[in-house]
Order: C-alpha cells, then sequence, then structure tokens
C-alpha cells in the first residue's frame, strides 16, 4: 500500500487502552488526489496492528470513520463491527473503504478523523497505526513491493 504522512491518523506504535479519537484529524480542503485511483480503487482507511491488544476480560474494538465539515461536530460515516480482542493479534489488518464522501445532513465532510471505541474494556497493551490509503498497492493483478530499508518519496 501507498502510505502519505499527511494521511495518517495515527502513527505507528500508537496505544490504544480506552475510546479515544485519532491522534491526527485529516483536512481535505488541501488539494490531494483523493478520487477513483487509476485502478478503480476508492481510498481505503487502514488500521495495521503492531502489538496484540489485550486485555483482562473480553474488550472488544469497534472503530468509526467520522466526518464533520467544522472540525467540532463529528458524524459517523463508517464503522466497523466489534472484533473482540482475540482478532486484535500483531500484523491483523483491518481495512474500511471510504467509497464516496456522501454529503451528510450538513454538507459534504471536509475533516475525517478515526474514533475507537473499545467496549468492555480497557485494553491494557496493543499499539496501532492508522492510515487513509489513496494509491493501489498493485499494478496489472501484481503486488508491489519493496526491498527491506527501501524509501519511497516524491
Amino acid at each position: 500500500m501507498i502510505l502519505d504522512k499527511n494521511l495518517q491518523f495515527d502513527p505507528a506504535a500508537t496505544a490504544i487502552t480506552v475510546t479515544a479519537v485519532s491522534t491526527n484529524v485529516i483536512d481535505l480542503l488541501n488539494a490531494r488526489e483523493m478520487s477513483v485511483d487509476q485502478y478503480g480503487g476508492f481510498p481505503i482507511v487502514t488500521i495495521t496492528v503492531g502489538t496484540a491488544l489485550a486485555a483482562a476480560g473480553a474488550a472488544v474494538l469497534t472503530v468509526q470513520v467520522q466526518g464533520s465539515t467544522d472540525n467540532a461536530t463529528y458524524t459517523i460515516m463508517d464503522q466497523t463491527d466489534a472484533i473482540p480482542k482475540a482478532n486484535l493479534v500483531a500484523g491483523t489488518i483491518i481495512r474500511i473503504p471510504l467509497g464516496k464522501l456522501q454529503p451528510q445532513s450538513v454538507g459534504i465532510p471536509r475533516y475525517i478523523r478515526l474514533n475507537y471505541v473499545v467496549g468492555t474494556g480497557p485494553f491494557t497493551a496493543g499499539t496501532i497505526e492508522a492510515d487513509l490509503v489513496v494509491g493501489s498497492e498493485q499494478i496489472n493483478n501484481q503486488t508491489i513491493t519493496y526491498p527491506p530499508g527501501v524509501t519511497v518519496s516524491n
């Protein structure tokens, strides 16, 4: 997947213990390529578990994609089902296709953030990274891979 620091909700190793919003809010006012990519894919919210989420009880995590026109009042645009801690092991990738930004009751959202809802928690350990991915990881049905240590920038 192609990552852009300007489209990052949470940097690697962000701890999730209780219900909280993402570290960063993405402002869509700046000109960015946010449309369907050349391979037909819409932007995707990608959450990657770095260190397994652990809890003493049967904790679950629901991830909400929230939009706002004023960066003050947020509306849920989409969300995952409740994900049990047993499914939140290191390397797990959760994808939420963003699709077309549909107007909310107050207009098309300018700001997007994530809300991590912890149920039956708290989590006692675990980290995630969350990004808005706007590029395809495949060209002509072939996955693009780079050797370790290679940094791609423009």
